[in-house]
């Protein structure tokens, strides 16, 4: 398999068909937002490609803009099913993490739905902690109404050293 690398607006379809089967805890987002993200964020935005060059696995990722703020959000992760379990999404993240100590960035952080033990199993082994938050739901701190009304989250934060 091959090193991740940053998306690219030719990857648009490739990436809304990965991640359109990446459910039940992956939404996908609109052709058009792949091409932003290629556009914009490709710095943090990655994929893993197949011998054939298309993407099997992606990390969308954005660094915060705000002056002094140096934090990236991750916002989705997607490895295809027949590539699961083969430590897709650790490289994904390990690149990113590369990247993020370049820049100095300070915290690397992303939700997650309480259910999601693959994920949760993943954000575990790269170090990311599950902070204290509003209330615990089977060993797991969520923040009520993080994503909006009723779409209470865990939140999972990784703190490079520095």
């Amino acid at each position: 398999m091959n090193k991740p690398e940053s998306i690219v607006e030719g990857d648009a379809e490739q990436l809304l068909e990965l991640f359109e089967s990446g459910g039940p805890f992956v939404s996908a987002r609109s052709l058009s937002d792949y091409w932003l993200y290629a556009r914009l964020f490709s710095s943090t935005c990655l994929c893993v490609r197949n011998d054939a060059g298309s993407p099997v696995a992606a990390l969308i990722a954005f660094r915060d803009q705000t002056p002094g703020v140096e934090e990236i959000y991750i916002q989705d992760v997607v490895v295809a099913a027949d590539y699961r379990r083969q430590g897709l999404g650790g490289k994904l993240l390990e690149e990113l993490h590369q990247r993020a100590g370049k820049w100095g960035v300070y915290r690397i952080w992303l939700t997650s739905e309480a259910d999601n033990a693959g994920a949760m199993q993943l954000w575990h082994q790269f170090g990311y902690a599950n902070p204290p938050a509003d209330y615990q739901e089977a060993g797991v701190w969520l923040t009520r109404d993080l994503k909006g009304p009723g779409r209470d989250r865990a939140v999972y934060e990784y703190r490079p050293e520095t």
